[in-house]
C-alpha cells in the first residue's frame, strides 16, 4: 500500500513539474510589458502622460499572451476649473494630433507582436499573442473617426516565421488580425 501511494505520489510530482514547466513565466510576461510601455510612450514623446496605464499582460492556458494598456494619443482637451469650456479649435487640433499618431499606433502594435512572439518563446506555436490598447478621450472631444480600442492578435508560430523570413514580410496583414471598435 505505501508503495503504491509513492508511486502515486512521484507520478503527480512528475504530472505537475511537467505542467509547471509548460507554463509562461511571470517574469517573460514582465519583460513584454516593460517592452510594450516603451514603445507607447515612444509614440507621443511629448507627453509623459500618455500612457495612462501600464501595460498588463496574462497568459491563458489553450489561447496564449494577452496584453492591454490604455493611452492618451494627445493632450488638451480637457476641461479644468480654470478653463471650463475648450474652444472648438483646440478640440480640432488635439483630434488631428490622434489622427496623425493613430497609424503609428498601429504600426507600433504590429512591431510589439513580432518583438514578444521570440520574447515570448515558451507560449506554443498554435497559441496566439494579443494586444488591446484603448484610446482614452476626454467627454467633449472630438471622437469622430477614432476607435476607442484596438485589437490585434496572432498566433504566435506565424509571428516567429515572419520575424525569421521563413514567412514574407508582405503577408503580415493577413496574418495579424485586427478589429477596431
Amino acid at each position: 500500500m505505501r508503495r503504491t501511494l509513492a508511486v502515486l505520489a512521484v507520478a503527480a510530482s512528475i504530472a505537475f513539474a511537467a505542467k509547471a514547466a509548460k507554463t509562461v513565466s511571470r517574469t517573460s510576461m514582465v519583460a513584454v510589458e516593460k517592452s510594450f510601455d516603451k514603445s507607447l510612450r515612444a509614440i507621443i514623446p511629448d507627453d509623459p502622460y500618455g500612457l495612462l496605464s501600464f501595460t498588463q499582460g496574462v497568459y491563458l492556458e489553450n489561447y496564449g499572451a494577452v496584453f492591454v494598456a490604455e493611452v492618451n494619443l494627445s493632450e488638451g482637451g480637457a476641461a479644468t476649473p480654470f478653463r471650463q469650456v475648450i474652444p472648438k479649435e483646440t478640440l480640432e487640433k488635439v483630434r488631428a494630433t490622434k489622427l496623425e499618431r493613430l497609424p503609428k499606433l498601429r504600426k507600433a502594435m504590429q512591431n510589439m507582436l513580432l518583438a514578444s512572439a521570440a520574447m515570448l518563446d515558451s507560449v506554443p506555436a498554435n497559441e496566439r499573442i494579443a494586444i488591446g490598447v484603448s484610446l482614452f478621450n476626454y467627454p467633449g472631444e472630438i471622437a469622430a473617426g477614432l476607435p476607442a480600442q484596438i485589437l490585434m492578435e496572432a498566433p504566435r508560430g506565424a509571428l516567429v516565421e515572419l520575424q525569421t523570413g521563413k514567412r514574407d514580410r508582405a503577408t503580415i496583414d493577413s496574418v495579424i488580425r485586427v478589429q477596431e471598435f
